[in-house]
């Protein structure tokens, strides 16, 4: 079999690739954590604000998810650690958090 044309479609056909699952069709889910208050911070107890951003991606009859982690820090600002596919939902989530300064 000619392997060399194994990821690209010739010119002309449609070309479908059944192992990853399209961006735009991932659908988001949204966790905060509920964490126990934190300790003393200039006499006062501060709430943790994390947030776990899920998306399933799989490959044949096996999906996982995969995983985006995103912290209010103390300026309000949200760092985003291991960013996950950018889809619409995940897009408007963020907004809805707020500002992110930091990935």
């Amino acid at each position: 079999p000619d392997i060399g044309n194994l990821f690209a479609a010739p010119p002309g056909t449609r070309f479908f690739n059944p192992i990853w699952y399209p961006y735009f069709a991932r659908p988001t889910h949204v966790t905060k954590l509920d964490l126990p208050k934190t300790g003393p911070v200039w006499g006062k107890k501060k709430e943790s604000e994390i947030w776990l951003f899920e998306q399933p991606i799989g490959f044949l009859n096996i999906t996982v998810n995969i995983r985006m982690t995103v912290i209010r820090l103390n300026d309000g600002s949200l760092l985003v650690k291991d960013p996950i596919a950018p889809t619409q939902q995940c897009i408007d989530a963020l907004k809805e958090l707020g500002e992110v300064k930091h990935i």
